[in-house]
């Protein structure tokens, strides 16, 4: 449980600098590594502020992110095979599509596969390739900036509205989180 997101999200804001930074870096495998932790760790936060009710706002819950889809080419790859993924993952034929936050965090905190891209023209990395543990049908690869502006969607949403009620067990839920993008203003207070 975070009963205090403020650090978390502070944190995720530093880690949406570093990595922007690294975008403009060559890779090397101290970089390499700082953007694994710096996206593993900021994909972990953001899922456990997603369990914390009202840590979150529901519009921030639910935004959806670019990736990349390449298709399987035969059987997955077991754990040892996940070294050598090149070979199992049509890159040619790969398509556009759009994951949740919940997703992506998923993704990567669970993934059997995670590896940086290179932007050939400048050596620069410039994305990842994910696949999860047990949903690798599918390698997915998401541009740096993508974890970027997600995580300065998470570190600078604040709710600013939070509605609760009780289920008939006596335990409470939020039935709705919003935060000041959504036109909410505390004066406009409902029940």
């Amino acid at each position: 449980m975070i009963l205090n997101s403020v650090p978390w999200k502070t944190e995720l804001s530093d880690s949406a600098s570093r990595l922007e930074l690294a975008s403009q870096q060559e890779q090397t495998e101290q970089a390499t590594f700082l953007v694994e932790r710096d996206v593993m760790v900021g994909c972990y936060a953001i899922r456990k502020l997603l369990e914390n009710p009202g840590k979150i706002s529901d519009e921030a819950r639910g935004t959806s992110w670019p990736v990349g889809i390449l298709p399987l080419r035969g059987r997955a790859p077991d754990f040892w095979d996940a070294y050598d993924f090149f070979e199992y993952y049509d890159f040619e034929g790969g398509t556009s599509g759009s994951v949740g936050l919940k997703q992506l965090c998923n993704l990567v905190i669970h993934s059997r596969i995670f590896a940086t891209c290179v932007a050939e023209d400048s050596g620069n990395m410039n994305g990842i390739l994910v696949t999860s543990d047990t949903a690798n049908q599918q390698l997915y690869c998401a541009d740096l900036d993508v974890f970027i502006r997600a995580f300065r969607t998470i570190a600078n949403d604040d709710v600013v509205h939070l509605v609760m009620q009780r289920k008939e067990n006596g335990v409470r839920h939020v039935v709705k989180a919003s935060n000041a993008a959504s036109g909410f203003l505390p004066d406009q207070a409902t029940s």
